[in-house]
């Protein structure tokens, strides 16, 4: 069983009491994207690295086409809408998957895999993305308090419970101008709204559009 089968089977204490309430940075995006994306009923949304679907079944809420994926099938049994489709896979499988969508969100997942396959899930993203459409994602910075804590495992990653990727909002927002050529909409480095319990996260929130 992985870290985050335990987790979200509530073996490890987290966010979990927490799924019946979107996040900060789900109700942060939605305000922010009302001015790109108007009309936001209908909208297709993949939420990438879904965990226990607060966020998509805030979407969903909200009127939203919602797809959660996750490679975590416990995650997923915590998503119980028939209305939101269910991809349990990880996001390195995604290479295959064509489909279309206007906003893509990430909270939280960006961090948790290798430089490798964000690149290619990003590259996944900006590909699959509609005119128009957005790609929003927070993550922790590498200004974060729990940067340099555990085994170090790679360029701004270390190895704790379990694996972390800090982000450089300078080298993200660049990948994203340069190499995708998305438009950066939002970029800030957020040091209180993901905040949780004693976890006094600090966060790179990034809102980017394809052109």
């Amino acid at each position: 069983m992985t870290y985050w089968d335990n987790y979200y089977s509530n073996k490890i204490i987290g966010d979990n009491a927490l799924v019946g309430e979107p996040s900060s940075f789900a109700r942060f995006t939605l305000g922010f994207l009302r001015c790109h994306l108007p009309q936001q009923r209908d909208l297709n949304v993949v939420d990438l690295g879904c965990g226990n679907g607060r966020d998509a079944a805030h979407f969903d809420d909200c009127g939203m086409k919602v797809t959660a994926v996750d490679r975590s099938r416990d995650a997923l049994r915590l998503i119980p809408r028939e209305g939101i489709a269910k991809l349990c896979c990880d996001m390195s499988d995604l290479a295959d998957v064509e489909q279309a969508f206007h906003l893509a969100y990430m909270r939280f997942s960006l961090h948790a895999v290798e430089k490798k396959v964000a690149d290619c899930v990003l590259q996944w993203v900006a590909r699959n993305l509609l005119p128009g459409g957005c790609l929003a994602m927070e993550a922790r910075s590498v200004n974060d308090p729990r940067y340099g804590a555990g085994q170090s495992a790679g360029e701004h990653a270390f190895v704790d419970s379990h694996y972390r990727r800090f982000i450089d909002l300078d080298q993200l927002t660049a990948q994203l101008a340069t190499q995708l050529d998305l438009e950066i909409l939002h970029a800030e480095e957020n040091w209180s709204d993901a905040h949780h319990g004693d976890d006094k996260a600090v966060v790179v929130r990034v809102i980017a559009r394809n052109r």
